[in-house]
């Protein structure tokens, strides 16, 4: 009886972490700058973002990660609406 009523418990925890999960803001990133000539590490970062080419267009969550990254790379990257 007690492991059903734990199962079920459990089970109603894992649904509302489901459902009721928090969206965070999300912003659009480009690069407008080629990474040729860049220290690596720059290069790495941009994979990290997820830029593949030149003026590609990612979106990405606003997180505090996702803003110090732009903070190393706004030579390369702008931040479009």
């Amino acid at each position: 009886m007690l492991l059903r009523l734990l199962n079920t418990e459990v089970f109603q925890w894992k649904e509302y972490l489901t459902d009721k999960r928090i969206t965070m803001a999300k912003i659009k990133l480009r690069q407008f700058k080629s990474s040729s000539g860049m220290p690596d590490r720059q290069r790495r970062t941009l994979a990290a973002l997820g830029f593949k080419k030149m003026n590609q267009v990612v979106e990405v969550e606003n997180t505090a990660q996702i803003q110090g990254m732009y903070n190393k790379l706004k030579h390369l990257l702008i931040i479009e609406k």
